[in-house]
């Protein structure tokens, strides 16, 4: 079952922006194929946020032995085995402040490659979206129902990435809210996105086959040319079936805003 961080509602349909042009995302339709990307791979620089462990005190160096070795021990009692821990931290032999540092590049490098990202929108009419991600409106925009995705998929996470001015502090990678830290916090100049993240780790294979009837909705984009528009529209049927709800997207004629009508039921 797929885990949660917050309690935050889970929105009934996510969207992922697409290019047509691209034969990978076409894939999306006609195989229902999406890669699931390795953070190290994100279009933003600051994602990766790094574990401060230069921060880590002695006292919290000696509960990391101590958790370790409540493990090894199991004779010994909990006194004991503290006794051991502070041991360890005042040895230097493993865990100390003064041999720890900021996690270095080689080390984001490892975790990344066991983690995969599908990253996705609560919204379908984002104007800055569809520029960014659906080449400038000649796109598409795939709809999700997250209820029918979540009840067949098998990834780990699901939560919204939460927008902030500075990195959050992470002093260890073991406990789920430090990995929520580390994985779904962005910078304040992206909540335009309004993006939801699913996660899967220890990903042995990216490349992921979407259930067909968690597919619910195509948007055509506004700007994409009416060959074209034909292409996808009968891709989309044969591939997706009679259940996909087809709409097309327009320039509102007084407001900066797209208006997204059924064109298809």
């Amino acid at each position: 079952m797929i885990k949660r961080f917050t309690n935050s509602e889970i929105p009934k349909t996510l969207y992922k922006y697409r290019e047509w042009s691209n034969n990978y995302h076409q894939d999306l339709i006609r195989k229902r194929e999406i890669f699931i990307t390795n953070p190290s791979d994100f279009n933003d620089p600051f994602e990766n946020i790094p574990i401060r462990w230069d921060l880590i005190s002695e006292e919290e160096c000696d509960n990391q032995h101590y958790e370790i070795f409540k493990y090894i021990f199991k004779d010994k009692s909990e006194q004991e085995i503290r006794k051991i821990a502070k041991e360890i931290t005042n040895s230097k032999i493993l865990l100390h402040p003064s041999k720890l540092s900021i996690e270095n590049p080689n080390q984001i490098e490892d975790w990344n490659n066991k983690i995969g990202i599908l990253s996705l929108s609560e919204e379908c009419d984002n104007i800055l979206m569809w520029s960014h991600y659906a080449k400038n409106h000649t796109g598409f925009v795939l709809g999700f129902d997250t209820n029918l995705f979540l009840n067949n998929s098998d990834f780990d996470y699901i939560e919204n990435v939460k927008y902030c001015t500075e990195y959050p502090i992470i002093k260890s990678i073991g406990e789920n809210d430090d990995f929520y830290k580390k994985f779904f916090h962005k910078s304040n100049d992206w909540q335009y996105e309004k993006e939801w993240r699913l996660s899967k780790n220890h990903i042995m294979d990216r490349l992921y086959v979407i259930p067909k009837e968690a597919i619910t909705e195509l948007i055509i984009g506004c700007k994409m040319n009416n060959k074209t528009k034909s292409e996808i529209v009968d891709v989309a049927k044969n591939s997706l079936g009679s259940n996909l709800k087809i709409y097309q997207a327009t320039k509102d004629i007084e407001n900066f805003k797209l208006n997204i009508n059924l064109i298809e039921n």
